[in-house]
């Protein structure tokens, strides 16, 4: 009880000095409080700025991918991908483009989604595709069905069931090889966008009358 009596005594006596201190502590918890958060907002605002631009680079490939399927005549064009000041890796499958970089600071991987609104006719090369290009594609056709099923060497109509089934049939292999690996794009090298037509030929009242269906085919330079 003499000790604590002491103490009071001390407090009172001492009490300006007391108050002083207290204040002092005060203010150096709160400064080292604002400090941390001054940390704390740049290092998820350095995150997050990241992450959009991760976000930026997935959705400008899929939408060259995507303009591709607006187009009426067959058209191939050469695609770069974006050259940034910061390293990221690009993968693409029937579904999605993910835009992957290491370099985050609160979660070192930063990935970005951007989903396709289309399916693309992606080639690998690991799959043995019976064509790559649209050219080859018509030459394959030409193979299959005596037509190459371009405007001037149209299918007969009644192929085009068989065509779109065979099509489609292809287009799901390579959907579930990608969905579990999708193609590694290589940013170096160009990307290929190719829109092009299957052309089949009317019969009867409407013989010389055309009727197509477009794909969009994408793949990987080796230029």
């Amino acid at each position: 009880m003499e000790v604590v009596r002491n103490m009071l005594k001390f407090i009172h006596l001492n009490k300006e000095g007391v108050v002083s201190w207290l204040l002092s502590q005060i203010a150096l918890l709160l400064a080292t409080a604002v400090l941390l958060m001054s940390i704390a907002s740049l290092t998820f605002y350095s995150d997050w700025q990241k992450e959009a631009e991760a976000k930026a680079v997935a959705s400008e490939i899929a939408t060259m991918i995507e303009i591709a399927d607006l187009k009426t005549a067959p058209n191939s064009a050469l695609f770069m991908l974006p050259q940034k000041n910061f390293s990221y890796d690009a993968y693409l499958s029937t579904d999605y483009v993910i835009v992957i970089r290491t370099d985050g600071r609160i979660k070192k991987e930063i990935k970005e989604v951007e989903a396709l609104i289309i399916k693309p006719h992606i080639r690998i090369d690991y799959l043995k595709h019976e064509w790559c290009t649209g050219e080859e594609l018509h030459q394959w056709l030409k193979e299959l069905y005596g037509y190459s099923g371009d405007s001037i060497d149209p299918l007969p109509y009644q192929k085009k069931t068989d065509v779109e089934s065979l099509l489609e049939s292809e287009l799901e292999e390579t959907a579930k090889n990608l969905a579990l690996n999708p193609l590694h794009l290589d940013i170096k090298k160009p990307l290929v966008i190719e829109k092009t037509f299957i052309y089949f030929e009317k019969e009867g009242k409407e013989k010389g009358n055309l009727e197509s269906i477009g794909l969009v085919v994408v793949y990987q330079s080796e230029e």
